[in-house]
């Protein structure tokens, strides 16, 4: 097994799963942005099941294998790449790994446990916040691209920004919107799998005049069109919410619903925690302060600082190097012992 000389950049082959340029592929766009320049040569194994419109956003930064069911493919990349260290956003990358005897790291990106994402093999696991308490060995809290101040703002519009999925319940959303007059709301989204029409679901509360539902819009247009807002809401416990922390470095204020996700802290000092009954009442008081843009532009300094995908990416790269060391002396350990 090689180890890289100081200085000179090391190999990752970073595992993932389809997302369309969202969840883990923009976790692995934050993570290459944000590492300095000649520290990292990349290759992208992807277990695409969506199409070849998959990986995109990785490109920029190195090749991608999309696997497609094809396992020649893989061990061709293990082969050919020849990685200093996986990095495995499931459980199957770890896997590879640990059966070729390469030093690999696994971030967990859910709150339910870390098998999944490869902690069972990983040399370590990773959480992305500290929510995440199960099968982790460490925390590296995850980072995000800050997003551009916009043009304009608009105090009273609340933001909805996600998937309408049963399991993030926008019922929870339209029906806080619903008891809160002075409100409207901007959502972006779209039901994966359930029928979900929110125009629908508006006029059944009588709210459609105060609703407008774009639909499924790519990432980049998304953030921009929600980041005019003046609160964006949350009703689900997420192990970190990247969109939410994004909005936060364009001024949007979180409300969030109270869980045992990262969410409540995200929100601590900036926005509100509530109830799923209490929503409305937040939302409304929230409006009620008014504030400033000097307010908001001081929360998106510290969420910069907070969530900055350079200090992120610092911190793998150091984990990155700190298991290529440990897997390095362990081989030493075994050459020297079995020679006896």
């Amino acid at each position: 097994m090689r180890q890289p000389e100081v200085g000179e950049g090391i190999r990752v082959l970073f595992y993932t799963r389809a997302a369309r340029e969202e969840g883990m592929e923009a976790f692995g766009d934050y993570l290459a942005r944000g590492m300095p320049a000649g520290a990292v040569a990349w290759l992208y194994v992807v277990e695409d099941h969506s199409g070849a419109k998959t990986g995109r956003l990785l490109e920029q930064y190195g090749p991608v294998i999309r696997l497609s069911g094809q396992d020649n493919l893989l061990g061709e990349a293990f082969g050919d790449f020849a990685p200093d260290v996986v990095h495995a956003n499931l459980w199957r990358g770890a896997y590879e790994a640990r059966r070729r005897n390469i030093a690999s790291v696994c971030t967990v990106h859910g709150m339910r446990g870390g098998y999944w994402y490869g902690a069972l093999f990983a040399d370590i696991s990773v959480g992305v916040s500290p929510a995440v308490r199960r099968d982790v060995g460490r925390t590296i809290l995850h980072g995000i691209i800050p997003l551009a101040w916009p043009t304009r703002r608009e105090p009273l519009t609340v933001a909805w920004l996600g998937r309408l999925d049963e399991d993030r319940q926008p019922e929870i959303f339209l029906d806080a919107l619903a008891a809160v007059p002075e409100a409207s709301a901007l959502v972006i989204g779209r039901a994966n799998r359930r029928a979900f029409d929110v125009n629908e679901q508006a006029a059944a509360r009588g709210i459609s005049d105060r609703v407008v539902w774009l639909g499924h819009l790519p990432a980049a247009e998304a953030r921009r069109e929600a980041s005019k807002c003046g609160l964006v809401v949350s009703t689900v416990d997420e192990s970190f919410g990247f969109a939410t922390a994004e909005l936060m470095t364009a001024g949007v204020r979180p409300v969030v619903v109270a869980g045992e996700g990262y969410q409540v802290q995200m929100a601590d000092g900036w926005g509100k925690v509530a109830s799923p009954e209490g929503l409305g009442d937040a939302i409304s008081e929230a409006l009620s302060e008014n504030w400033s843009e000097g307010q908001r532009k001081a929360m998106a300094e510290a969420a910069r600082t907070q969530y900055s995908a350079e200090r992120m990416a610092t911190e793998y790269l150091g984990l990155y190097r700190e298991v290529i060391r440990r897997r390095h002396h362990t081989l030493q350990e075994v050459r020297v012992y079995g020679s006896i």
